[in-house]
């Protein structure tokens, strides 16, 4: 199991010595690889032509390429034998019987007759579109990423999921989402996706929120039907900014991302001057990348607001700290790499709204 899921599972915080050795993970491991070396992935992949007769075929093979995956080293060896297609091709079966049955019911309550086995055949996918391209994994063009989707989703929406292929379906579909605007649209428009993110985004693990927070982050810088959703309604915009201000940085510089794609927009930028402390800390952050995104959220903002509303903002900011931070920012130069030039930016635009700027 990988460290990720060791830390997303309470099995894998024990450290009880297995009753058999040949279940320890070195030996599981070894055994994999003699096997992928011998060509199973074939091997697995004809087996499972007979999935559509019986399921259960279909989860036994999906089951031992979910082994040979657990290890990222042994991934590329499952690709180029086919593995990802053969996972896409398990998954279209065990999918398409759940809409014949559940059509028209809501996302969570259709996939509420997929069997929980066939989840394992999404987490292997999933595994595969973490450490690979998607086009690695996938193909050229759209036609097996966006049957991806589907799958994807599941690990997310449905009721029996883990907490372990909840926090991979998300890492996929992150992956997946900056492959192209429009992939991002559709995973966005998938159904019940849009609604399930904004949940996990408050999820009481710090790893799946850090996941849905960077899914949001791709989908937002690509998905205009996102970026509509979030600023149309000041409650999402709100638990963002809440999020900007979190201990893990890794959450705070995804979220930050996602307001940079959305703070232009009057609607955002309104909420944002509410809330302006929560943006002010990115910058005086002492953390390059949440100042650099903090910077871009400010310069959206000033972009956004009424003119009226400007100066308001900057002295805001300027009780916060921030123009003391941008000055010291400033005064690095070159030094300060690609964060120099918003940072100068930013400190024109206060200084036009007279917030006096000591040098």
């Amino acid at each position: 199991m990988t460290k990720e899921g060791a830390a997303l599972t309470p099995e894998g915080r024990m450290k009880e010595q297995s009753a058999d050795e040949r279940d320890d993970p070195p030996a599981v491991l070894a055994r994999c690889r003699r096997l992928l070396d011998a060509g199973a992935v074939a091997v697995l992949s004809n087996i499972s032509r007979y999935a559509r007769e019986s399921p259960r075929v279909g989860r036994i093979v999906a089951e031992a390429l979910l082994s040979f995956v657990e290890d990222k080293a042994d991934r590329g060896k499952v690709l180029q034998g086919g593995g990802a297609k053969t996972l896409l091709a398990i998954t279209r079966v065990a999918f398409a019987a759940a809409t014949a049955s559940g059509s028209g019911d809501s996302p969570s309550r259709v996939l509420s007759t997929v069997d929980p086995a066939d989840l394992l055949a999404a987490q292997a996918l999933a595994k595969l579109a973490i450490t690979s391209p998607p086009l690695a994994v996938f193909g050229p063009g759209d036609s097996a990423a966006l049957d991806a989707i589907r799958p994807l989703s599941a690990l997310l929406l449905h009721p029996s999921a883990t907490r372990l292929q909840t926090f991979e379906g998300l890492m996929a579909l992150t992956n997946l989402a900056s492959a192209s605007p429009d992939m991002a649209d559709r995973i966005t428009t998938a159904p019940g996706v849009a609604g399930i993110l904004e949940t996990l985004l408050l999820d009481e693990h710090e790893l799946v929120r850090r996941a849905a927070a960077e899914l949001t982050c791709n989908i937002l810088s690509g998905s205009p039907t996102a970026c509509e959703r979030v600023v149309s309604s000041p409650n999402r915009l709100t638990v963002l900014l809440a999020l900007a201000d979190v201990e893990d940085v890794a959450t705070r510089s995804a979220v930050a991302g996602a307001l940079a794609c959305i703070a232009h927009d009057p609607r955002a930028s309104r909420v944002i001057a509410e809330k302006s402390a929560n943006v002010a800390s990115l910058v005086t952050s002492g953390d390059d990348g949440l100042a650099h995104r903090g910077v871009v959220v400010i310069l959206g903002a000033l972009e956004g607001l009424e003119e009226d509303k400007k100066a308001s903002f900057a002295r805001a900011m300027e009780g916060a700290g921030v123009v003391t931070a941008l000055v010291a920012i400033a005064k690095r130069g070159a030094r300060a790499g690609p964060l120099i030039g918003p940072t100068v930016e930013v400190l024109k635009a206060f200084n036009a709204l007279e917030i006096p700027i000591a040098t």
